[in-house]
């Protein structure tokens, strides 16, 4: 409800220490709040634009995560109404954060067909609503946000429901997050629910997430604030911390005389959760499944693959040994990916080294040649003061000796 929604206050957030300022609804020109649970100043484009303003500071950037709602249940029938014909085309109605988007239905439609219907409609609209469509291939239709505003979408439930538009969570009737069913739900509908982005955090050093001042310090409210505290990326610290998806640790290496002359290299996390090999090893710590037992269904939110929910690990038959072994296709890429991105750093390292080691011998090689050098003019220095000398004393006894000679003939 619109009651539960939370916007980013004073002091409600600290980035690497930095307090960010409030989210305000001239943040957000394009998220549409003519339903009551949508507000511009709790939208991820709000929320982002309050953190990059410090971005000077942080060294932190917001880039919000666009809404995506994902249908899985596609409906051909038409309800019996006043107002449509169930063997007939007819038109009926979704809206769209406010927008009238008129969809073609009819009776003999084929799922895939009326599928094609939403998508082409919303498509065409997509420019006017900040929201396009796709056949998600897994029996319904994705919505998805261009950007990082509001969704809200309705729809009159007593002439449809969610499976018409492909919109099914589950069953026909269930929507899911953003979608409501409204009962007589028409252009000026305002009682719909509204899903809101996300926002991921961006940084080349490690980003310090917690709570302000602001009485926020109780962890349940933080949370609703959208954030986890703790600190995240970069160089991790904690040992701990560095096997909890989806975080890595980082490994710096100095290789320049100046800050910032490093070389890093992220190590992945190979744990049940990581995301290397986390689509097999998933359901490790499940108990485990007895033999000839059937495989159970996916587990509601969990783990994807390709697109599909990820089932149980397990070879009792043809059918499963096949998805495990798509399974470890999909790890092995991801492992031999990870190698190459270890080889291309430790090639970089081997440059790195080799260029110091020439540089070393080099400056060795100019030590040696200017100590030399030094050597050979002092010697020269005091050979030349050395032979000045004695040929002073040369002089000086060559000159007592013409004095005593020139005293011995006036004594004659």
């Amino acid at each position: 409800t619109a009651s539960d929604v939370k916007s980013l206050g004073i002091n409600d957030l600290m980035i690497n220490g930095v307090a960010i300022r409030p989210a305000m609804p001239s943040d957000d020109t394009l998220s549409v709040t003519q339903s009551l649970s949508s507000k511009a100043e709790a939208s991820a484009i709000a929320t982002a634009a309050a953190i990059n303003a410090s971005t000077s500071k942080t060294g932190v950037t917001a880039v919000p995560v666009p809404v995506k709602i994902n249908g899985d249940v596609t409906d051909t029938g038409l309800p019996s109404s006043a107002t449509l014909a169930a063997t007939a085309d007819s038109t009926v109605s979704l809206f769209i954060n406010g927008k009238n988007i008129p969809i073609t239905m009819s009776t003999t439609q084929t799922q895939a067909e009326r599928r094609a219907a939403v998508v082409e409609a919303i498509h065409a609209n997509a420019g006017l609503l900040g929201v396009d469509a796709t056949d998600n291939g897994n029996g319904g239709v994705t919505l998805q946000a261009v950007d990082g505003r509001n969704v809200s979408v309705w729809f009159d439930s007593t002439t449809v429901n969610a499976g018409s538009f492909g919109l099914g969570e589950g069953t026909v009737t269930h929507t899911p997050d953003g979608v409501t069913a409204v009962t007589g739900g028409n252009i000026n509908t305002t009682s719909a629910a509204t899903v809101y982005a996300s926002v991921s955090l961006q940084s080349e050093k490690a980003v310090k997430v917690e709570p302000g001042s602001n009485g926020f310090k109780d962890e349940a409210n933080f949370l609703n604030l959208g954030f986890s505290q703790g600190t995240f990326g970069g160089v991790v610290d904690e040992a701990t911390s560095k096997m909890s998806p989806p975080r890595t640790g980082r490994l710096a290496f100095q290789v320049g005389a100046n800050e910032g002359q490093k070389i890093t290299i992220d190590l992945a996390d190979f744990g049940k959760g990581g995301p290397i090999t986390g689509e097999i090893t998933w359901d490790a710590d499940l108990d485990p499944l007895a033999p000839g037992a059937a495989i159970p269904e996916a587990l509601p939110g969990g783990p994807t693959l390709q697109g599909k929910p990820l089932t149980r690990s397990f070879i009792s038959s043809s059918e499963a040994a096949q998805e495990v072994l798509i399974k470890l296709d999909v790890a092995m890429d991801k492992v031999n990916q990870t190698r190459a991105t270890m080889g291309a750093v430790m090639n970089r390292l081997d440059h790195v080294i080799n260029n110091l080691t020439n540089v070393s011998m080099n400056l060795s090689a100019s030590r040696s040649q200017i100590e030399d050098s030094d050597y050979a003019s002092a010697s020269t220095e005091l050979a030349k003061t050395q032979i000045m000398q004695q040929a002073a004393t040369a002089v000086l006894a060559q000159a007592n000796t013409s004095q005593q000679s020139v005293l011995k003939l006036l004594q004659g």
